[in-house]
């Protein structure tokens, strides 16, 4: 059989050595059959690195290998769209990482990297794409080439519940389809045990894991923001826009401070002395998806006065930042959230399941929240109620949850929440059939904490789960 050849994306950080240790365990087990080739996001700090990663490919040189002249830009949009390439699914995410850049400059980047991306893709014979994350101009730009070209594409991504797996998919954008459309059969006596067990451990976990990069020592934290500083100072892409070539280390900076200034506007009683409320969990401030699909849920100061008038008499609004953002919210707007009526703005750190614990009832937009509410019988509004959903948006397809999908009906919905007894059986059918026994018997789902994908002993056996995916497909 043929040697296969892996793509593995090298990006600065945990991320950089993760990669790189599981491209080569793949080629170690599979005895030499896969072979991984590693690929440099951006050439900062390569010249310096340990000497395994020298002579890597780097996507600077490849855009140079295979540039596009200005003139023919056009030309081969058209070519794109002939060949039903549509590039604002590479552009759409960016537009929200990116928003000081230039329409123009973010389409004719995402032309020329899709452009780049299929002759790199031809020469090298890739057969496999691995990714740790697809964020970036260039890595939905080669995720969606290599799809379009037949090429498998893995993405190693945090489960769909939260805990202790690492979840696999073969295309990010397809994995809705995987907990839609589940019978909601009547749950056996065995299957309720099975099931209090699982609800039991899933109380005592974290809610929303945190990412593998915010881990480790101070020296681990520190460095990608130097690395931040001298990407943008020395080898600024041009891609950064108006605010200049220290712009995004600047905002890493006020990200890394701003919590100690935070803590002044939480107000810190504790969850069950604040009487009746309703919990508003926010959402990763500038969250990649919302602007997009949902503005009038993008603005959480906005969103929080819409919730907060919509409240019956004598509840509360209790709103929390999202912890994989800790410092992303500008401090202005958590000042002028904590001074406002009826609400509550408790620390970022306050124990989710606390809140839920306490709360009468749990409004969401796009949050796995909204399935550990469940847990606990909560009532739960969605207000993104759309058949276009996010992967995380699917219990509102089994009419367990109260659905919103214009804000004027939010009070309507609110008070129906609150005065409706909850089918407790459907919620148990729900959280076995569609959660627990589709988590259970997933073959997707690789026995390693996405927290801990980045430990050496964990490396094996990713790539041992990788390995066997591939066997699946027949390409190894």
């Amino acid at each position: 059989m043929k040697e296969v050849n892996v793509l593995f994306p090298l990006q600065s950080g945990t991320a950089e050595e993760t990669m790189y240790s599981i491209g080569n365990e793949l080629k170690k087990i599979s005895q030499g059959k896969v072979n991984p080739i590693f690929l440099w996001i951006t050439k900062m700090f390569r010249k310096h690195a340990k000497e395994k990663y020298i002579g890597e490919d780097c996507v600077e040189d490849i855009v140079k290998k295979y540039s596009l002249d200005p003139a023919y830009i056009d030309a081969y949009y058209r070519a794109l769209r002939y060949d039903n390439i549509d590039i604002g699914n590479v552009a759409r995410i960016n537009m929200v990482e990116t928003p000081q850049v230039s329409l123009d400059n973010l389409f004719n980047q995402s032309i020329i990297y899709l452009h780049a991306s299929k002759n790199y893709l031809i020469d090298k014979k890739i057969d496999c794409i691995i990714f740790i994350t697809a964020r970036g101009l260039f890595q939905r730009s080669i995720g969606i080439m290599a799809r379009e070209m037949k090429i498998l594409t893995l993405y190693l991504c945090d489960a769909l519940i939260p805990g202790d797996a690492l979840h696999i998919w073969d295309c990010e954008n397809d994995a809705s389809d995987d907990l839609r459309n589940i019978k909601l059969n009547e749950l056996t006596d065995s299957e309720k045990k099975e099931l209090d067990e699982f609800i039991k451990s899933q109380k005592q976990t974290k809610l929303i894991s945190e990412s593998p990069y915010e881990k480790g020592s101070i020296y681990k934290k520190v460095k990608p923001f130097f690395r931040m500083v001298y990407s943008n100072l020395f080898i600024d892409s041009g891609l950064y826009g108006a605010k200049g070539p220290c712009g995004l280390a600047t905002d890493e900076l006020l990200k890394k401070i701003s919590p100690y200034f935070a803590k002044r506007f939480y107000d810190r009683t504790p969850v069950d002395e604040i009487g009746k409320y309703i919990l508003l969990p926010y959402q990763i401030y500038y969250d990649l998806l919302l602007p997009l699909m949902w503005p009038e849920y993008s603005n959480i100061e906005y969103l929080t006065d819409i919730c907060a008038k919509a409240l019956p008499e004598g509840y509360k609004l209790v709103v929390k930042e999202h912890p994989h953002f800790k410092g992303g919210t500008p401090l202005s707007e958590l000042k002028r959230i904590s001074k406002k009526k009826n609400v509550v703005l408790v620390p970022v750190e306050t124990n989710i399941q606390d809140l839920i614990k306490h709360s009468s009832a749990v409004i969401v937009v796009c949050s796995n929240v909204g399935w550990q509410a469940l847990m606990y019988y909560k009532p739960v509004i969605v207000l993104n109620s759309t058949y276009n959903k996010d992967f995380r948006f699917y219990y509102d397809d089994y009419g367990i949850t109260f659905n919103v999908k214009d804000l004027s009906d939010l009070p309507h919905a609110l008070k129906k929440s609150l005065g409706t007894k909850l089918d407790t059986n459907k919620i148990n059918s729900f959280l076995y059939n569609v959660i627990m026994k589709q988590r259970k018997g997933s073959k997707i789902l690789c026995p390693v904490d996405y927290n801990k994908i980045g430990e050496e002993g964990n490396y094996r056996i990713v790539a041992e789960f990788l390995l066997k995916e591939l066997q699946k497909r027949d390409l190894v």
